[in-house]
């Protein structure tokens, strides 16, 4: 069928600590290219805990999507645990029918 996709790559983003504290920062660049399809997915909620003196946990994605490509991007929510302070940037670079 047209705009079929039976093989995607599937991609875990894997945490390796029970949470994110002051000071941590995570970074991911991914690059779909040309008529491929990607999945981007996390295996459990990001926590963000208590940030001592003004502290702040970061996480910053960056992707690009070639022309004819497909990202989907399902990720489990961050839970805010108080007193904590996220700051997230995510940043899709299109192609044309990307």
């Amino acid at each position: 069928a047209p705009g079929r996709r039976p093989d995607a790559a599937w991609i875990y983003m894997v945490g390796h600590g029970g949470g994110m504290v002051a000071g941590d920062v995570t970074r991911l660049q991914c690059e779909v290219m040309a008529g491929a399809t990607a999945v981007l997915t996390t295996q459990a909620s990001t926590k963000v805990f208590h940030c001592r003196r003004g502290g702040c946990a970061r996480q910053e994605m960056r992707c690009s999507v070639g022309a004819g490509a497909l990202l989907a991007m399902i990720a489990d929510p961050v839970v805010p645990y108080q007193d904590s302070r996220f700051y997230q940037r995510q940043t899709f670079r299109l192609a044309g029918g990307g």
